[in-house]
């Protein structure tokens, strides 16, 4: 039987899909923060003190629930941060439409997939691995409204996005984000 493009789009989606745990995420928040006190005792500091005060995930999420995105989706997790660090490679600060959010997340949810090592994935790694990439857009989104109107600052920030971008295997400036 031939299978449908709403139906391997449907299979695709779920591979990337968790079911999320409170104490996790505890846990996940914990160890970004003392993986971040080796290299930024102060930034580290200042994670700590947020993740005490607020409920990060949930803040987060509400910001990709209003691109359509999921926080219990890791392809939803990597689309928000491509999309974050991409935009803000280009100094912009505002984000691309929900559209956009949505094409790159199923272009995520079909890299994942064909993943072996992402197919064994549990839950759990499923989960540090989307907060991780949350938290990240999160921080990335953060520096961009700090340098907000100071043409030196963004381009610096641009510039320590694509760098660390590039460290992960992502050449943002050989790519272009669009709603397909």
């Amino acid at each position: 039987r031939e299978i449908s493009s709403q139906d391997f789009d449907r299979n695709v989606n779920a591979t990337s899909e968790f079911t999320p745990s409170k104490a996790r995420t505890r846990a996940n928040l914990k160890s970004f923060v003392t993986k971040t006190r080796a290299t930024d005792p102060a930034g580290a500091e200042q994670m700590e003190a947020l993740f005490a005060s607020s409920d990060v995930i949930g803040q987060i999420g509400g910001v990709m629930r209003s691109f359509g995105l999921s926080t219990s989706n890791a392809a939803d997790a990597y689309a928000l941060y491509w999309v974050v660090a991409w935009s803000a490679s280009r100094g912009e600060t505002d984000p691309p439409g929900a559209e956009t959010f949505k094409a790159v997340a199923i272009q995520a949810a079909k890299g994942l997939s064909s993943s072996p090592e992402f197919a064994r994935a549990t839950d759990a790694q499923k989960q540090e691995m989307a907060e991780a990439l949350m938290v990240q857009a999160a921080l990335i989104d953060g520096h961009m409204e700090a340098a907000a109107g100071n043409a030196a600052q963004l381009k610096a920030v641009a510039q320590a996005v694509s760098k660390g971008a590039a460290a992960s295997g992502l050449n943002l400036s050989a790519m272009t984000l669009t709603e397909q």
